[in-house]
């Protein structure tokens, strides 16, 4: 395995890992929650892949309709035909949202990056074809990742930013809703939620006829380890939107499809977006595909005024993308996945949670489902975060990764704005056995690490 990692650090450019820190495992064949690499040894998979295998590695479901479908049609271009493996993944689509989100359409694509920048050119060409052609500003916040395309723009993580600054649009960017480090010093719930009142107050000061949309993760992604905000957020944000004629897109890359214990994580809270996006999950972990669903709302006045929207992507609404996606949602509902979403990350939560007095460096620990984060902090009773050349996060993972577990550790997103976190979001299949094996692991590493510090 060797000479195999050596090959990795020779020819790969993985951006966000300095090439001599870049040492990968060299897996050899992976099968639900677990995976092996060339030597033999067996890992957990508690990251999902990166929030992508949702239902396992290898789901022989998936695979066998993708092998049915390599037999029948593997390319179609949509604007010229179609397939009805692709129209039965967008009915399936459609029948999973609410009917004001169902009466829409859906726009299928390759990943979320695309996803998300086509939910971004779909709201402004809505504004455009309702003649207020000044809209073309989206509100971002701060602590979140949209992909690595134009939503660059709105992407509120500072490292990921600051080196293309010069190439990003104008878009304002409001605090999170992060009631650990609440940007306000207030405590919920007598902070008068100044959270969801920043948003109006983002779109006054940044001109109401500039602001064609708001983009979040309802439940935050893994740049923030998986903020969860208050049950009255989002209705109060939803309401500020359509005050001032602004689309609520919601992010749900990472967090749809029953990750949080829902089938979409704005169902946690009492509103509906006007545009969800979809991705990693979606194909299984075994064909990339995403999907843009835009509401009637959104694209009623685009048709009746005929508004050209020339653009795609060669690969959208791939066939065989869809068969995996189309399969990968069979599992889903047949196995029950997201009700043992919410119940196995209901187990996980209390296991974890019990860790915290044991640990000095646990600050918070939060999530919805199998989207689960723990912030390490410096002190306690301050929540001092570590400086940037401390790096405990990366050292949990590392000695997770050694004891057979693989984690995400990392630090913050820059800016003063997080401490180091973990983030566990492992497939939605695994067992009380294996959440019992992550959390012991984590704790030792976390014991090991302290004692370094």
């Amino acid at each position: 395995m060797k000479s195999l990692r050596e090959k990795a650090r020779r020819y790969c450019w993985i951006p966000h890992i300095p090439p001599d820190e870049y040492d990968p495992i060299v897996i050899a064949r992976a099968d639900g929650c677990n995976y092996w690499d060339m030597d033999g040894k067996e890992y957990i998979d508690a990251v999902s892949g990166i929030a992508v295998v949702n239902y396992g590695h290898n789901n022989r479901r998936i695979i066998e309709a993708v092998k049915e479908q390599l037999d029948q049609v593997t390319f179609s271009y949509p604007s010229q035909a179609t397939t009805e493996t692709t129209l039965k993944l967008l009915e399936k689509l459609m029948s999973l949202l609410p009917d004001s989100l169902g009466e829409g359409k859906v726009m299928l694509l390759n990943s979320g990056s695309e996803a998300n920048d086509f939910a971004l050119r779909a709201a402004r060409l809505h504004h455009v074809a309702k003649g207020d052609k000044g809209k073309y500003r989206f509100i971002g916040r701060w602590i979140s990742y949209h992909g690595a395309t134009s939503c660059l723009s709105c992407t509120g993580h500072p490292l990921r930013r600051w080196p293309f600054e010069p190439q990003l649009l104008n878009f304002p960017m409001v605090e999170p809703p992060y009631c650990y480090r609440c940007p306000w010093k207030k405590e919920y719930p007598e902070c008068d939620m100044e959270c969801a009142l920043a948003v109006e107050k983002c779109i006054k000061r940044s001109d109401p006829d500039t602001i064609a949309g708001f983009i979040c993760e309802v439940i935050g992604g893994m740049s923030g380890g998986f903020l969860v905000p208050p049950r009255e957020y989002y209705p109060m944000v939803k309401e500020v939107c359509e005050k001032y004629n602004v689309l609520f897109v919601d992010d749900e890359v990472i967090n749809g499809l029953g990750r949080t214990g829902k089938m979409w994580a704005f169902q946690h809270y009492d509103f509906v977006p006007d545009i969800v996006t979809t991705a990693k999950g979606l194909g299984g972990g075994v064909v990339p595909i995403s999907a843009m669903i835009a509401s009637s709302k959104v694209i009623e006045p685009i048709y009746e005024t005929n508004t050209r929207f020339d653009l795609y992507v060669t690969y959208g609404s791939n066939p065989v993308a869809c068969s995996a996606a189309l399969a990968g949602i069979e599992v889903l509902l047949q196995d029950n996945l997201v009700e043992k979403a919410a119940s196995l990350g209901e187990y996980m939560l209390r296991k974890l949670k019990a860790l915290e007095p044991d640990h000095k460096i646990i600050g918070d620990i939060r999530g919805k489902g199998l989207s689960i984060g723990v912030e390490l902090v410096k002190d306690k009773s301050t929540k001092g975060m570590f400086k940037d050349q401390e790096t405990p996060g990366k050292e949990v993972q590392q000695r997770a990764w050694e004891k057979g577990v693989r984690i995400l550790g990392t630090k913050g997103p820059g800016g003063g704005l997080m401490s180091d976190f973990l983030a566990l979001f492992p497939p939605l299949i695994i067992s009380h056995r294996q959440i019992d094996k992550i959390v012991m692991v984590i704790d030792e590493a976390l014991t090991e690490v302290e004692r370094t510090l």
